[in-house]
């Protein structure tokens, strides 16, 4: 149980809680107030929230590596484990995407849409392929490998669409992206 437990604490604490932390930070006065300080919470939430995605589902079911090392702590198989860290994985994604991006992005980009288009095409390559890396060229398994390789080629792209059509769209109008 002790190394399931610290197997989990990279990205439960030093990812997922962290992540939030970040959020916390970036709807402070302070940080809201300039975009160079949010940009700093923005790429820093991005390499938390990005992580997570890289424990899960990238790499969560395999035979090593934290997750399963905290599946043989719990003393179940990493199939049975995986809804369970899927699923808060996975709010992660969407609060970053949804709600970080949203407040971010208004902020460090304002209305030019070029600033957008860079921060749509970065965030994405960023999240959906840099963080899959370690899968397509490390040792996970063909389950990790399928996983890597969807997010790269599907997600990636269908990312970028998506927030471009969220925020880009909303900068050459004018109108502030939604929160």
């Amino acid at each position: 149980m002790q190394a399931a437990t610290i197997a989990l604490a990279g990205m439960v604490l030093g990812n997922a809680a962290l992540y939030f932390v970040l959020y916390s930070l970036a709807k402070s006065s302070w940080a809201a107030g300039n975009a160079a300080r949010m940009s700093i919470v923005f790429w820093l939430s991005l390499m938390c929230a990005g992580n997570v995605w890289s424990y899960v589902p990238i790499r969560a079911l395999t035979t090593h590596a934290d997750i399963a090392l905290a599946a043989r702590g719990f003393g179940v198989s990493t199939w049975v484990q995986f809804p369970f860290v899927l699923v808060p994985a996975l709010f992660v994604v969407w609060h970053f995407f949804q709600r970080m991006c949203a407040r971010s992005f208004v902020i460090i980009a304002g209305e030019s849409s070029a600033k957008v288009a860079f921060l749509v095409a970065v965030t994405s390559y960023w999240f959906f392929v840099f963080f899959v890396g370690d899968a397509v060229g490390g040792d996970y398994g063909t389950v990790s490998l399928v996983m890597a390789i969807i997010s790269k080629y599907l997600l990636f792209p269908l990312a970028t669409i998506w927030l471009w059509q969220r925020y880009g769209a909303r900068a050459k109008s004018g109108h502030a992206p939604y929160l």
